[in-house]
């Protein structure tokens, strides 16, 4: 069954709105819950990551995650009232499926050891040691991504012409 008691989007960093909500599940979990030091917890890969954000029907804020420039997919969070309701699998995908869309030969993470079996269903893979980054153990992970293919057109008739562009920041979008 599809959930239909929440929505993802993504989420722009610049808009003060969407930085708030995002914030907000951030603080709740990870600083509220987990105990991760404010400082820990921000970092300036936020500016040019690409965030998703999940709200729910009455548009308060539920989960978020974000896509960096590195290929690394992080600070995935899910309000605790929200999780094993399919929230961060949709989030993830969404992630994943930007990581797609931009080229990414591959995408990589940072699990929480509790965790792992969570992005094992979407392909990933653990490798190295476990780790402990903010208080709490971690394991590295890995999901090769298969490019971007063209479909070939059926039937007779010429092809159209594609121009693949890759674009690294928003402003580089909007052009």
């Amino acid at each position: 069954m599809i959930p239909t008691d929440f929505t993802i989007d993504a989420a722009d960093w610049s808009n003060d709105d969407d930085r708030a909500a995002c914030m907000r599940v951030r603080e709740s979990v990870f600083q509220l819950e987990q105990n991760v030091p404010r400082e820990d917890e921000i970092d300036d890969f936020d500016p040019t990551a690409r965030h998703v954000g999940a709200r729910d029907l009455q548009g308060n804020p539920v989960g978020t995650g974000r896509l960096t420039t590195q290929h690394v997919i992080g600070r995935m969070a899910v309000e605790q009232a929200w999780r094993s309701r399919g929230v961060g699998a949709a989030m993830l995908q969404r992630l994943v499926e930007q990581a797609r869309a931009l080229n990414y030969p591959s995408v990589e993470l940072h699990a929480q050891t509790q965790a792992v079996a969570f992005y094992e269903k979407f392909g990933f893979a653990t490798f190295g040691d476990e780790f402990v980054e903010c208080g709490i153990k971690h394991f590295h992970m890995r999901m090769d991504l298969a490019p971007n293919v063209i479909p070939e057109r059926a039937g007779p008739g010429p092809r159209p012409e594609v121009t693949v562009v890759q674009v690294t920041d928003r402003d580089g979008a909007i052009a």
